[in-house]
């Protein structure tokens, strides 16, 4: 029985400092049946040059398309794609040479499962391996795992192999969510299938002063919509628990109030404490939020003052 074939899928944009590793470290595979197909999403740079000459291995595949996103890319490549399961590498990591190999025995063995996942490694932009971060989210999400994932993505998309056929039933990325659309995906699958994990590190995620910048109010909106959307979709499904997205919504709400005010975006912060209120009537600290919320900026900085002064421990006039 001949190897079933995995389509691989990188997104490019202002990729021409790191693409090359991440190319290399797919055609290393020794897994032998592969398709990487690049999209570059309409990336400014030097990029298509440097993918060029790898064009004439008959494994990489090349589509060129506006910008419109890292979730869209990834759609056209499955779109493109025509193996039996589907992996994802970003332009800056990389990928242990067994990785494809371990992953797709595993999903043989395990017809069921729609997605397996890996723990995951860290380099920094030289490739030398670096410390775990205090930030790392990758956990062991195995088996039906719904509600474990409900508390949060602890699968790196850098890892996943994701069985074509299932993607076909559940759906695509949805760029709407971006950046928690893998997230959304894998809730998704996950609802309707068990999830396998191998222990091993066997992809590695690039520290680099390029990384996408990390804009903590953004993420906080897009994972609550993903999780408002989810409970939208599956309401009346017996899988998923209550209490657990009761209280995954009221800590998003609180955690996305405290980062809008923060921000200074006093009307969303309202907002949100208004929806944790909705879920927590009695929640002091919800109250406390949206009435600070409602403050103008210089009461707020007056009563900021006297609240140093009163812990102060140096409480003299100065």
């Amino acid at each position: 029985m001949s190897a079933p074939r995995v389509s691989v899928l990188t997104p490019l944009y202002k990729g021409e400092r790191f693409i090359t590793y991440a190319i290399e470290s797919v055609l290393c595979q020794t897994y032998p049946n592969i398709e990487l197909i690049i999209i570059n999403d309409g990336s400014p740079d030097s990029s298509a040059d440097i993918v060029h000459p790898y064009l004439r291995d008959a494994r990489v595949r090349y589509i060129e398309q506006a910008n419109a996103g890292v979730a869209n890319a990834r759609n056209t490549g499955i779109h493109h794609a025509t193996g039996k399961y589907i992996a994802f590498l970003d332009q800056d990591d990389l990928w242990d040479a067994t990785k494809l190999a371990k992953q797709v025995e595993f999903m043989e063995k395990y017809p069921a499962i729609a997605l397996v996942h890996c723990n995951i490694g860290f380099i920094d932009a030289e490739g030398h391996r670096v410390a775990t971060p205090a930030w790392a989210w990758v956990q062991e999400t195995t088996g039906v795992c719904v509600n474990e994932l409900i508390l949060g993505n602890r699968i790196a998309t850098l890892t996943a192999l994701v069985r074509r056929s299932c993607i076909d039933e559940t759906g695509l990325f949805r760029q709407d969510l971006a950046p928690a659309d893998d997230w959304d995906l894998w809730l998704r699958l996950a609802i309707r299938y068990p999830f396998g994990f191998i222990a091993e590190p066997l992809g590695y995620y690039r520290l680099h002063g390029g990384n996408e910048s990390r804009k903590f109010l953004d993420m906080q909106i897009a994972e609550t919509s993903v999780i408002e959307r989810f409970l939208s979709e599956h309401d009346r499904t017996s899988a998923i628990s209550r209490g657990t997205i009761r209280h995954k919504l009221l800590s998003l709400y609180k955690q996305t109030a405290k980062l809008a005010s923060r921000e200074l975006r006093q009307a969303m912060a309202r907002h949100y404490w208004l929806k944790a209120l909705s879920i927590q009537p009695w929640g002091v600290d919800s109250y406390a939020g949206l009435a600070w919320n409602y403050l103008s900026p210089d009461s707020r900085r007056i009563l900021k003052w006297y609240r140093h002064r009163l812990f102060s421990k140096d409480k003299s006039v100065s």
